[in-house]
């Protein structure tokens, strides 16, 4: 396991859990409307919402981004690596999940 520091994983997680809960979650689900066009608008809004997040990490905190494919990528951040092909929010849960787990295994959850 690569070696990380807990407090900046603790600190870009709750960065990353603050402005996640910030983003409106969808008036419109998938199937709960006859409407596709907004239902296709509110995942295209939230999803906007994910990229400038994702945006932000690169710009202030140096997270790399790779494509792996066609519509994977792979973000490193801290030393934690995660990959998704779910878009960003994808991407930022995997990354939390993987800074949760090594702050479990070095005995720092929060």
């Amino acid at each position: 396991m690569k070696k990380v520091d807990p407090a900046e994983l603790k600190r870009l997680r709750a960065l990353i859990i603050e402005k996640v809960n910030a983003v409106p979650p969808m008036a419109v689900h998938a199937g709960q409307s006859r409407d596709f066009k907004a239902e296709m608008e509110e995942r295209d809004r939230r999803q906007r919402a994910m990229d400038a997040i994702v945006a932000e990490l690169i710009e202030k905190e140096g997270a790399r981004i790779a494509r792996r494919s066609f519509d994977g990528r792979t973000m490193t951040l801290a030393g934690i690596r995660c990959s998704c092909t779910h878009g960003s929010s994808g991407l930022l849960a995997n990354w939390r999940a993987g800074a949760l787990r090594h702050l479990e295994a070095m005995g720092e959850a929060p």
